[in-house]
């Protein structure tokens, strides 16, 4: 059976595909204040306070079905026939057809193309909505908004509102997630595998960097015809397993770290941005990544490419306009696109695991740290090119990895 409630609290109940009636029902008392009985087979839905009803009219063949749209306002509203229609049939890009939430036109999809009907119809037939750049596989309702994906795993997600036209929004698939997800609730903060085909629940927190972690619920159990919900607070997920009989939750920690992977070297150099915006690493090969954090603008995962690789230790310059890379090299890697400039290539065998950027961003300093090669420590001016070098004394061997500057003035 297939259960809706009204936006008054009425509960309707009834079978969910080509039944012939439905019940309405009044809460806490459990009192059945109506049913409706359809002409003929029909798929139903609640939107609202109204019940909505594409009734079979016809089988037209290849599963396209002639169907008439009718509503009923509850509880006492009379019928009233919006407007006749063809449903298509699954597949291809076709057949995801149902009536917007506010009950105020149908919508389908044929291949990449998307339809809207406005109801009652007027005559002048349906506009186009919208078109994707692949078929269009699957849709889904929740609240006041609609989520069509296509092949692609792309996500448009509808809202619609009595104020205005509807607005879109389009979420990209996370790296790593099948094609399958859809929203977890209508605020677009979690992706979600289906369990009926994942046999667990896999989640994307759209606000992680890309490439994270998912974060994966599992239980022994069968998740045969599973469901999977999130509460309004988006701090629990509930799961029905073994056939609907057990109700699973699992709590979500809004402190939860994000977990990045691919990151197998011994060398894992890391520095956040002055802005907090962004976070810098190494990956095997010549590449720094910055990666866009939440709360910030930024969503695509910047690459710099050096000439060089094996880093140590990153520095950004306090005004965001450049970062430092230090290891067998030192390199200054403007942030704006120009090409990095190296300012110091460590020779017979010497290296260096710390750096750092004056107050002002005006001078950069690092120093020998292990090896062979120079014992020195060196200071750049920025702006003039002016480089200065200081004899480091002698150790007993430990590496030098922890500069800092301090400066009287900020010039």
């Amino acid at each position: 059976s297939k259960a809706g409630w009204t936006s008054s609290g009425l509960l309707v109940t009834g079978v969910p595909l080509l039944g012939s009636r439905v019940d309405v029902w009044s809460l806490p008392e459990g009192r059945r204040v109506r049913t409706i009985e359809f002409e003929r087979p029909s798929f139903w839905s609640v939107r609202g306070d109204r019940l909505m009803a594409e009734e079979l009219v016809e089988d037209l063949g290849s599963g396209a079905r002639k169907c008439v749209l009718r509503s009923w306002t509850l509880p006492e509203g009379e019928r009233e026939t919006l407007g006749q229609v063809v449903r298509p049939p699954r597949g291809a890009g076709a057949g995801f057809s149902t009536f917007t939430p506010d009950g105020s036109a149908w919508y389908y999809p044929v291949e990449r193309e998307v339809f809207l009907l406005p109801l009652p119809d007027d005559g002048r037939g349906p506009r186009r909505l919208d078109r994707h750049d692949a078929d269009v596989v699957g849709n889904h309702v929740h609240g006041n908004q609609v989520y069509l994906r296509d092949e692609s795993g792309e996500i448009r997600v509808w809202t619609f509102s009595p104020e205005g036209a509807p607005s879109k929004r389009v979420l990209a698939r996370p790296e790593g997630a099948p094609a399958q997800v859809l929203p977890l609730d209508p605020a677009g903060r979690w992706l979600a595998t289906d369990p009926r085909d994942d046999r667990q629940v896999r989640l994307w927190r759209l606000s992680a960097p890309p490439g994270a972690r998912p974060l994966t619920l599992r239980r022994n159990a069968s998740w045969v015809a599973a469901r999977r919900a999130l509460t309004p607070a988006a701090d629990w997920v509930a799961a029905t397993l073994d056939a609907g009989s057990r109700l699973t939750f699992w709590p979500l920690p809004q402190g939860r770290p994000i977990v990045m992977d691919g990151y197998s070297r011994f060398q894992r150099a890391l520095a956040f941005s002055p802005d907090g915006c962004w976070l810098a690493t190494n990956r095997p090969g010549r590449t720094i990544r910055l990666w866009p954090l939440p709360g910030c603008p930024g969503r695509e995962v910047k690459a710099l490419e050096l000439p060089h690789s094996l880093w140590h230790w990153f520095a950004f310059d306090p005004h965001g306009r450049y970062l430092v890379a230090t290891g067998n090299y030192t390199y200054v890697v403007p942030l704006d696109g120009r090409p990095p400039q190296r300012l110091l290539a460590w020779l017979e065998g010497g290296g260096v695991r710390g750096a750092a950027v004056s107050p002002s961003g005006r001078r950069i300093a690092s120093a020998w740290a292990y090896n062979r090669g120079e014992k020195k420590l060196r200071v750049w001016d920025v702006e003039t090119g002016e480089l200065l070098s200081f004899d480091l004394p002698e150790t007993t061997g430990q590496a030098l990895s922890l500069i800092h500057i301090s400066e009287p003035t900020r010039r």
